[in-house]
């Protein structure tokens, strides 16, 4: 899926949403294709001749039904857990874990997609830009000013402010792209704190800027 946003040059943020949500669905339904024929041979000891992962495949009414009946009689329990004397998880509680669990899949699947469509993408070159530098920056507040003609007023401001604040956690995150090959194509900078927020994103520069960016990262690794 990751490839294929990046093959695909997709950078709508809804797309990405969707397609992720869609190759989720799949890969559970796969899951429950292998999942269900376990269950019924090693927790309940029915071999039954229909319930294998082809067959499976192709009968997604089926696989409702069995997931049904594995929801109605449980596979694992917690001890302090549910009403029956043995503890069996199944029913209302059970069917909060499928979900807990296909959400919290869902969302690193949406993190990992998403990471591909931050890269700047180039009409001219026809092709994504590439990281140049990645780089947890130690020590701020960091010195942006030389970029302060190309941030409106209010927003650098902003950023400052932002970067500031950020002291408490003592880092940000930046990034630089660069062209994937020799071009007049501009440069671009992006910049999160230290919970991921983005502060900045895909601002372009020139090469003198990126120069200044390294000068400024290297005083503050030397504590100038």
């Amino acid at each position: 899926m990751s490839l294929a946003i990046t093959l695909g040059k997709v950078r709508n943020f809804v797309i990405v949403i969707i397609s992720a949500f869609v190759v989720m669905c799949l890969l559970k339904y796969l899951q429950w294709c292998i999942y269900i024929p376990l269950v019924f041979s090693a927790r309940y000891n029915i071999n039954e001749p229909a319930l294998t992962f082809f067959n499976l495949l192709n009968k997604p009414d089926l696989v409702f039904e069995m997931a049904k009946i594995i929801n109605e009689n449980g596979v694992w329990s917690l001890n302090k857990i549910g009403r029956s004397s043995t503890g069996i998880i199944n029913g209302f509680l059970l069917m909060i874990f499928w979900i807990m669990e296909f959400i919290i899949m869902t969302e690193c699947a949406f993190k990992v997609f998403w990471e591909d469509t931050e890269l700047p993408f180039s009409e001219i070159l026809n092709s994504w830009y590439i990281i140049l530098l990645d780089k947890v920056i130690v020590g701020v507040p960091f010195d942006l000013s030389f970029l302060k003609k190309k941030i409106e007023h209010s927003n650098f401001n902003k950023l400052t402010q932002d970067i500031n604040e950020n002291k408490k956690n003592k880092y940000i995150y930046l990034s630089i792209y660069q062209p994937s090959e020799a071009s007049t194509e501009p440069f671009y900078l992006s910049i999160k704190n230290a919970k991921r927020k983005i502060l900045l994103k895909n601002l372009k520069i020139d090469q003198t800027d990126v120069e200044n960016i390294l000068k400024t990262i290297q005083n503050v690794n030397s504590g100038a």
